[in-house]
């Protein structure tokens, strides 16, 4: 996709996938969250709480990949997506409102966190998917170093999701 506009149009279909792979995300963030003595649950529902945090991290990740590639563009295609995000959640019958102030909440948390990854062989702390880990976990009280390692690992596979996502747009 070229960076001269048409963002709008195609936020819709990102903001669709974003939101897939939030619901299968989310599944992993369940389970790192839900697991007795770290046992693997099997396919565990997913807590709408849990799918809004999982959704905020995939946003907030991407309008981090915006603000780098596609500076002038970021606005238009964020609050394209967040429209988009928020037409899906009113016709299931869910607060879009409500996802928005956690979604501007998170941003406000996350943008503290000053790397998206660390570089190899460098420190988690001050990463977004290590922070966000430490934060999900306290936010379910599950705050047992295996689970945050678990959930660092979920979290990390979401900003390299969102990085695939904007390679195979060009950008």
């Amino acid at each position: 996709m070229s960076t001269d506009g048409g963002w709008a149009e195609a936020a819709e279909g990102i903001a669709g996938g974003l939101m897939d792979a939030a619901r299968r995300f989310a599944q992993a963030v369940e389970g790192a969250l839900s697991a007795t003595d770290m046992e693997p649950v099997d396919e565990p529902a997913v807590r709408p709480a849990v799918y809004d945090e999982t959704l905020a991290l995939l946003l907030h990740v991407a309008d981090r990949f915006a603000y780098d590639r596609l500076p002038a563009q970021r606005a238009e295609l964020m609050q394209a997506m967040l429209a988009s995000v928020g037409q899906v959640q009113a016709m299931q019958a869910r607060d879009p409102a409500a996802f928005r102030e956690r979604f501007n909440e998170r941003q406000r948390e996350m943008a503290a966190w000053p790397t998206l990854l660390p570089r190899e062989g460098a420190s988690l702390a001050g990463s977004v998917p290590w922070e966000w880990a430490k934060a999900t976990a306290s936010r379910f009280a599950a705050e047992e170093p295996a689970r945050i390692t678990a959930l660092t690992v979920v979290a990390t596979d979401c900003v390299v999701f969102i990085a695939r996502v904007f390679a195979a747009l060009g950008l």
